[in-house]
């Protein structure tokens, strides 16, 4: 009876970890309304658009010894912005 108790209380409570951790990762990973995904050569092409606002791209940063770059190589034609 004393085994069946402790495993019955490992249960729930590993149950209760479980909802937990499910809870939280919903909170921090629900996408947030406010982010735009945007295609990187529109946002070189209409920046005025996205003044302002919060924006997720996805491109390839190179960092080199003098300068960095950030670019699309997927494209036929791509877009290059040097950062210094």
């Amino acid at each position: 009876m004393k085994g069946l108790i402790s495993k019955i209380t490992i249960l729930i409570l590993a149950f209760a970890i479980g909802i937990s951790a499910v809870y939280i990762w919903i909170v921090k990973f629900y996408p947030d309304p406010n982010v735009y995904s945007v295609e990187f050569h529109d946002l070189m092409r209409e920046s005025k658009s996205y003044d302002g606002k919060i924006v997720k791209i996805q491109a390839l940063y190179i960092q080199g010894h003098e300068a960095s770059f950030i670019t699309n190589p997927n494209r036929e034609k791509p877009i290059t912005v040097s950062c210094f």
